[in-house]
């Protein structure tokens, strides 16, 4: 009986295993954190305005003002509230350890919520696909194109829309239940595990996002800010989505966690992580 109080005792001061993730979630964490850049991307290579009002940046016409619909009607609030949405679902997997004492969970959750803060931070799946998208486009469709048709009045930017909340949580829906239902149908395999890879390592992805942009488009890199059309920009974007699902696979393929997963972890349970894999 001690020996098994042990090893409960063990399992609940480690991190989940490889084998023990669940595949879909990290699937859908992966596109959700690629997604995100669509939007991103604005916030670090034009003035702030741009997020809100194509005007801003003169996306107004052409291949620019396609990529500007593209976004809000497709990504715009989408995918973060995706993201947010993964956030509980992590929160919930971390709270029901088999055997896990409350007080012991509650103690790292909180440390491993404190450390997040610190770094800068469903049978039906294909009915909640299709009810999903099913409001969620044409709502954002709509509203995007009478933002466009007002001359881009303040009052139909993004946040200022009377049925954004809306129009972003049926997208969200829609996302979820689009991947729920590819990986419960076996299908893209081979996407569904770079994606997947990429979701494992969603805070190291996302900090390097963060790290390229400064590079490129801040004075004391590259210096591009403000230089580049919308579609020089989503080229940019296809660039890291590649280069972050070759780093992903490649260093999972090797460790357990990626860099910043595994620091988080070490200091979340207050002990050094085992990283590489076993042979």
């Amino acid at each position: 009986m001690l020996r098994a109080m042990s090893e409960t005792s063990t399992q609940i001061q480690a991190p989940v295993s490889g084998k023990a993730r669940i595949r879909s979630i990290d699937t859908l964490r992966g596109l959700v954190l690629l997604g995100i850049l669509i939007i991103n991307i604005l916030a670090f290579a034009q003035p702030f305005g741009a997020m809100a009002d194509p005007q801003v940046d003169g996306a107004v016409s052409g291949v620019d003002f396609a990529l500007f619909a593209g976004a809000e009607i497709f990504v715009e609030g989408g995918m973060r509230a995706v993201f947010s949405m993964l956030f509980g679902a992590g929160l919930l997997i971390f709270m029901n350890k088999p055997g896990a004492d409350p007080a012991e969970v509650r103690s790292l959750y909180y440390r491993r919520t404190g450390w997040l803060i610190v770094f800068g931070l469903v049978n039906a799946y294909l009915l909640l696909m299709l009810a999903g998208f099913g409001v969620g486009l044409p709502l954002n469709a709509w509203e995007t194109m009478t933002f466009v048709g007002s001359g881009y009045d303040i009052q139909w930017q993004s946040l200022n829309r009377p049925s954004y909340d809306l129009g972003r949580l049926a997208l969200a829906v829609g996302y979820i239940g689009l991947v729920m239902s590819v990986c419960r149908a076996g299908l893209l395999r081979g996407m569904q595990s770079v994606l997947a890879r990429i979701g494992q390592m969603a805070l190291t992805n996302y900090l390097m996002q963060t790290v390229l942009c400064n590079l490129v488009f801040l004075g004391f890199g590259l210096g591009r800010f403000a230089l580049w059309d919308r579609w020089q920009m989503y080229l940019f974007v296809l660039g890291v989505w590649i280069l972050q699902a070759l780093f992903s696979v490649y260093w999972l393929d090797r460790y357990r966690f990626g860099p910043c997963e595994w620091l988080w972890r070490s200091l979340t349970y207050r002990r050094r992580q085992p990283m590489l894999k076993p042979a």
